[in-house]
């Protein structure tokens, strides 16, 4: 069975290195050309008219391999048939994705801040699949970790852990801490202009949620805000690979682990 890569980033050209190695019959996917293979991996995070119109050259019934799919592109995916398998669907690739990308945010915080984190105050916003991991990454560097976390069992759960968790906006708006270095999980805007004295000119936001990201437009940030979209296939390219040839190995049909 054929399989084209799409080699977006080093994450997939790893990706792909892994299949061949492996006995599978892989190869790039080449753009603006029509597909005669039956199965294509895309990158989780694919979008854009790029990626419609690639979905556009494949074939009738074609399995594709990707994340969420494109809202732009659901009318080419019912026009031509295509069987879509969204990997941020499956539990085992989301928590390794999510480890992987908690560890570059960590590595981020440590290059992004001109201070040890060591006794600083961090603030998480989010105690997710990327939270939880990243939370006791900070803490075991030294780092005070204050958590936001409005459900009650993730609360109850980070409280065991050791850290402090704030219950909603409002606790967080009475802090009286000021916090060098911010992260967000959350996917939506979560702060506004209630928590501006939380923040300072030397304070760092590192955004890690997708599109709109966690600061309200009401919310003048003084500090420095660093956007890290897609940090696996930025910063551990080869491990991020492997992640999704793990995927595919339990899912993908007749492979050459799946007979």
């Amino acid at each position: 069975m054929q399989w084209r890569i799409d080699l977006t980033d080093a994450r997939m050209e790893a990706l792909l290195t892994t299949m061949t190695r492996a006995g599978w019959q892989a190869a790039p996917f080449e753009r603006n050309r029509q597909q005669t293979a039956q199965q294509y991996v895309f990158a989780p995070n694919s979008k854009g008219d790029a990626f419609v119109r690639a979905l556009k050259s494949l074939p009738l019934g074609a399995a594709v391999y990707a994340g969420a799919p494109p809202q732009e592109g659901m009318e080419v995916i019912k026009a031509r048939a295509l069987q879509w398998h969204n990997m941020l669907e499956d539990e085992c690739y989301a928590l390794q994705n999510a480890a992987l990308t908690a560890e570059g945010a960590l590595a981020l915080a440590i290059q992004s801040t001109p201070r040890t984190l060591r006794g600083m105050p961090v603030l998480l916003l989010g105690y997710g699949r990327i939270g939880q991991p990243l939370a006791a990454q900070l803490q075991a560097l030294g780092a005070r970790v204050h958590i936001l976390i409005r459900d009650p069992v993730k609360r109850e759960k980070a409280r065991i852990a050791g850290f402090y968790a704030l219950p909603d906006l409002i606790a967080l708006s009475q802090s009286q801490v000021l916090y060098p270095l911010i992260l967000n999980t959350a996917p939506a805007p979560v702060l506004d202009a209630r928590h501006t004295h939380l923040f300072a000119a030397h304070s760092v936001w590192i955004e890690l949620a997708s599109s709109p990201g966690g600061l309200s437009d009401v919310l003048d940030f003084p500090g420095k805000l660093v956007s890290a979209p897609g940090l696996p296939g930025a910063l551990s390219p080869q491990s991020a690979g492997e992640s999704i040839y793990d995927y595919l190995k339990r899912y993908a049909p007749l492979s050459p682990s799946n007979p």
